[in-house]
């Protein structure tokens, strides 16, 4: 028989998978199977809540893969994601709001960690039996197998304890009677809706969009990203395939600290029509996609566009269509086949471009600011300076990075 799940429900909404030291039979034998919590802080929203995501995933499928490499054990070690929301509602609400519409995502439960009834007795039971630390230890998708070096044999211990609490008899585990042995822990576990397990981990860092590891899983991170075709509209609107789709991320309507503290600088409408689009011959089309749709600048960017001959609109919403939504301008920009064009500051735009079945062409852009001239000095005209193409893989060739100085 397969592994059972209780599936337990938070908001009426989602169904988490409940995490716990039950055991059962695998279909390739007789095996206890060993939970691990891996908690994954969330912070912000979308598209830095994938990134997060997608190193948890990494993570999970590394640490399975080393806890497991004997085949012949007796207990098979399972690493499940469990979601730790941040204290600001309205920040993570959209994020939760957003994983429900990723199939695998909706299945982690967002109140993990810290907020779990059980997490400051877990928390106190492993500091004190592991390691002073080890309930603070954190995974880093580099440096994992330090982890394994570290800390597989205090795992190993609790391997036992669960085989225990089956084999012998309860006496010569739960001797105590503060409630503080490992059985009387692991019966809690087992008999509440928790998302804890003993011992549980703590996912470190985020998602590099490029490298060595991200193009070998690439694959899998696409399935862990598969979109629920429901929540991109009962119609599903999509770019005509002719359109380029260029996105504004409109860092200075967001907050202008952004632009001048963290150097998040967009092309001006100018550029953008001449130079960035510059390739595209008078008559095509191009639909500008923001969450900010009705702010002022953005018709900026339509009439220096119209100017030059460009055939450009502006996407709205609709009945259908929840503009700025997040997951809705995520499945159209992940829609494009011509071409799809956004600020590579922007991780949004650069996971659609990554996750997108059918895009030909994508350019994702940076500003180089030319120093202000001194008096006399002749300025050039902007120009796209230099472009890469950061990815190995074959079918990720239609990717590229240009740089455009101004």
């Amino acid at each position: 028989n397969a592994p059972k799940e209780t599936n337990v429900s938070r908001l009426g909404t989602e169904t988490t998978p409940r995490a716990s030291h039950d055991t059962s039979e695998m279909k390739n034998g007789n095996k206890t199977i060993f939970k691990v919590a891996l908690i994954r802080s969330i912070a912000g929203e979308m598209a830095n809540n994938m990134g997060f995501f997608a190193n948890a995933y990494l993570q999970k499928l590394q640490l399975e893969a080393e806890l497991n490499q004997n085949e012949n054990a007796p207990v098979h070690f399972q690493v499940d994601i469990v979601a730790e929301h941040q204290d600001h509602p309205w920040k993570w609400q959209r994020a939760f709001q957003s994983m429900q519409c990723f199939e695998h995502l909706q299945l982690i439960s967002v109140f993990g960690g810290r907020w779990d009834p059980l997490y400051d007795k877990v928390y106190q039971w492993q500091e004190a039996h592991l390691a002073p630390g080890s309930a603070n230890t954190t995974v880093n998708l580099k440096s994992s197998a330090l982890f394994v070096e570290r800390s597989l044999d205090q795992m190993k211990r609790f391997d036992h304890i669960v085989l225990d609490r089956h084999r012998q008899s309860q006496q010569r585990l739960d001797m105590e009677s503060n409630g503080n042995t490992a059985l009387s822990i692991f019966n809690k576990l087992a008999a509440s809706n928790t998302t804890m397990t003993l011992p549980f981990l703590r996912s470190a860092g985020g998602m590099t969009l490029g490298g060595m590891r991200f193009e070998v899983h690439l694959e899998d991170i696409r399935r862990f990203f598969t979109i629920k075709a429901s929540c991109c509209g009962p119609q599903h609107l999509q770019p005509d395939p002719d359109a380029t789709v260029f996105h504004l991320r409109n860092f200075i309507t967001e907050n202008k600290k952004h632009v001048t503290e963290r150097g998040y600088v967009e092309l001006d409408p100018h550029n953008t029509a001449h130079v960035l689009l510059g390739h595209l011959t008078p008559g095509s089309k191009v639909v500008v996609v923001s969450r900010y749709w009705n702010a002022s600048n953005v018709q900026e960017y339509i009439t220096a566009m119209t100017q030059r001959g460009l055939n450009a609109t502006v996407l709205q919403p609709s009945e259908s269509f929840a503009l700025g939504s997040g997951i809705h301008d995520f499945c159209y920009l992940r829609s494009a086949t011509k071409e799809l064009i956004g600020t590579s500051k922007s991780t949004y735009v650069r996971w659609a471009a990554l996750l997108g079945p059918n895009l030909q062409k994508a350019t994702l852009y940076k500003v180089d600011k030319t120093p202000t001239p001194q008096l006399g000095e002749t300025v050039q005209g902007s120009h796209i300076s230099e472009t890469w193409y950061p990815y190995k893989r074959q079918d990720l060739q239609h990717i590229r990075h240009v740089t455009v100085k101004q």
